[in-house]
């Protein structure tokens, strides 16, 4: 896991769960270039131990950008855990599959939204405001 501080400290913490590197690099230097804190996590597991980790406030995470696709872990399933454990933290759902029950099954188990691939930059940065 990689931390990287905002050129803006009052701008949200992201975590981003990607397992290609290419992409989830792209996805990081755009978010540090419109001023959040980044951190990454390349697999499922680095993810879940960061989503259930006790951390103190300044690494709180504000968004959790989680690819549905990835290798080694069940989105789904993972958004099930952590809306049962109460954990409020917003996710934002990237993904391939565009289909319509794929984005309600995404929105259903407990993402806060759900953006399909290929999207623009612009337009992730806007989903990302929202939060």
């Amino acid at each position: 896991m990689v931390d990287h501080l905002s050129k803006n400290p009052f701008k949200s913490r992201i975590l981003i769960v990607k397992d290609n590197k290419s992409i989830r690099e792209t996805l990081r230097e755009a978010l540090i270039a419109e001023g959040y804190a980044v951190e990454v996590c390349k697999t499922g597991d680095e993810a879940q131990t960061r989503v259930f980790s006790k951390f103190d406030t300044s690494k709180k995470i504000d968004l959790v950008v989680l690819d549905l696709m990835l290798h080694n872990l069940n989105v789904i399933e993972l958004c099930r855990i952590v809306r049962k454990n109460n954990i409020k933290t917003p996710i934002l759902i990237v993904s391939a599959k565009d289909s319509e029950s794929d984005r309600v099954l995404g929105l259903e188990v407990g993402a806060d939204d759900f953006l399909i691939k290929p999207f623009g930059l612009n337009e992730l940065n806007a989903r990302c405001v929202q939060f």
